[in-house]
């Protein structure tokens, strides 16, 4: 009888950096004929699967807004890239500091998404001074992703931690 096995490789976590703007408002991003690249307050990231796992680090306990694009290219008309906004979430930090290894300033670990729009599967820590919430990100048919940062009333340095699964 034939048999299927799955197999999940391991892949390790990327760290990203990127300074969150201040407001809450989700960017407009439009189909363009440039490749997307990072910005100031956005990084983008290549997944190398399907989904992608997405945890974040700031200085400050300042609750984030998070967008999420998927890019993907389109060959026809002479090529552009095609922006999907695959979610959007808001964040509680904890209290507590954690020293990083590599990272001079202490951070404070995001305890717990809100999904605001889009899809994305939750996976919030059990208490606000437990560490280890983050998101899975269903990716599938994006070649690149964009993951852009707000903050209220500051302009926190944003710690992204991302793994393709």
């Amino acid at each position: 009888m034939p048999e299927v096995k799955v197999i999940t490789d391991v892949v390790d976590f990327r760290r990203s950096v990127l300074t969150a703007a201040t407001g809450s408002a989700v960017p407009n991003e439009v189909v363009t004929a440039s490749l997307p690249a990072s910005t100031t307050n956005s990084v983008v990231v290549a997944p190398s699967m399907n989904y992608m796992k997405m945890k974040l680090h700031s200085g400050t306990t300042a609750a984030l807004t998070v967008s999420v694009f998927g890019w993907s290219y389109f060959a026809g008309d002479g090529g552009m890239w095609v922006p999907q906004l695959l979610c959007t979430l808001t964040t509680t930090q904890g209290g507590s500091d954690q020293t990083i290894p590599g990272i001079a300033a202490a951070q404070k670990e995001v305890t717990s998404y809100v999904l605001t729009s889009g899809d994305a599967k939750i996976f919030n820590s059990p208490s606000t001074v437990t560490p280890g919430a983050f998101v899975l990100i269903d990716t599938l048919g994006s070649q690149y992703v964009e993951i852009y940062a707000t903050a209220a009333s500051t302009t926190p340095t944003v710690y992204v931690w991302t793994a393709s699964l």
